[in-house]
């Protein structure tokens, strides 16, 4: 081949590539579309591929680390994956720590045993995986699974409380201090007393509508209330990962911790041990267990962003490091 024949061949070949790429990436968002029943009006399209490309690049090449052994937890494509992190941060976070409502609780009042080496809820006393949509009523879906544990782990039936009533019932009522803001946030403490006090609406009752339309304070009256005035709220100590296991024990725990970067976003699966986390409280979940893999400590995490996400809505977190601040505030148990 002569020299100028060579030299004509390269921007070709590049021009392939290209063309390439942008099949491959058209063919990878048809299939998120397809496979997560998404559709868009002509207008919003291009932003949300745009959007798509940003994290399916992100995505990959953390996947090469982890394909290296260089990290211990791989990313993968969710349902959130048409979202910018901007949008995710404004729409997905919303616990607000309450230190008047935190006040007025006891410490626990259990004698706990030496914690186990693995704890496992999940089967025996966890509900199925909810989705909060764009509210940040992260603080409601915590607070009900709490519940609704401590309901199966006493026999008591199994049965989706009502994330929608917390948000309704619970806006700008307690203390003088942080209220409860429906989709812009809420406490975990505050929610479960309420909860507790006043009983709470199957999701049958009353439907979680707050992803849709992002209502808030129109509390109703189902009349179907289930009475919870049996059941005390208790809380664990911040600070401390052994108390945190040993109570966990007893049942599932209402904690909060930091989600806010793209790594959680876009978990898929393995041990998330991210030092780059924030321990600044955005984010409320339910504990469900902790265990060990590979000599590495992890907890086990219950989130409300769909079964899409993480381990089929669940995360392994490292334990033992107080990773995004999982211990930086008290957590919750309900019994």
């Amino acid at each position: 081949m002569r020299l100028w024949e060579a030299i004509a061949v390269v921007p070709i070949l590049a021009l392939l590539g290209t063309v390439s790429a942008h099949e491959g990436l058209h063919a990878k968002w048809s299939a998120f579309k397809a496979h997560h029943g998404k559709s868009y009006a002509s207008h919003v399209e291009a932003a949300r591929i745009e959007a798509f490309s940003a994290n399916l690049r992100f995505i990959e090449q953390h996947n090469e680390k982890f394909a290296r052994g260089e990290v211990t937890y791989e990313l993968g494509l969710n349902a959130m994956s048409d979202m910018t992190p901007e949008e995710i941060r404004s729409t997905k976070f919303g616990a607000i720590v309450n230190h008047e409502a935190r006040a007025a609780l006891n410490a626990t009042a259990h004698v706990m045993m030496p914690s186990a080496g693995y704890v496992d809820w999940r089967g025996r006393a966890v509900s199925g995986v909810r989705n909060q949509a764009s509210c940040g009523s992260c603080y409601t879906f915590s607070s009900a699974g709490a519940v609704e544990s401590t309901l199966m782990r006493k026999g008591q039936g199994e049965q989706d409380l009502s994330e929608q009533e917390l948000v309704d019932c619970t806006y700008k009522k307690y203390w003088s201090g942080q209220l409860n803001l429906g989709c812009g946030g809420g406490d975990p403490a505050t929610t479960i007393k309420h909860g507790l006090q006043y009983g709470m609406s199957s999701e049958g009752d009353y439907r979680y509508t707050s992803g849709q339309t992002q209502t808030q304070g129109q509390c109703r009256n189902t009349g179907r209330q289930r009475n919870l005035s049996n059941l005390r709220i208790y809380s664990v100590a911040a600070r401390d990962e052994n108390a945190l296991a040993n109570a966990l024990q007893k049942g599932p725990i209402a904690i909060t911790l930091n989600g806010e970067n793209n790594e959680f976003y876009n978990y898929r699966g393995g041990i998330y041990n991210n030092p780059a986390c924030s321990t600044q409280i955005n984010h409320a979940v339910l504990l469900v267990g902790y265990g060990q893999q590979n000599g590495q400590e992890y907890w086990v995490i219950k989130n409300s962003w769909g079964p899409s996400w993480g381990e089929n809505g669940f995360m392994k977190m490292a334990k033992g490091y107080n990773r995004c601040g999982i211990v930086s505030q008290d957590s919750y148990y309900v019994d």
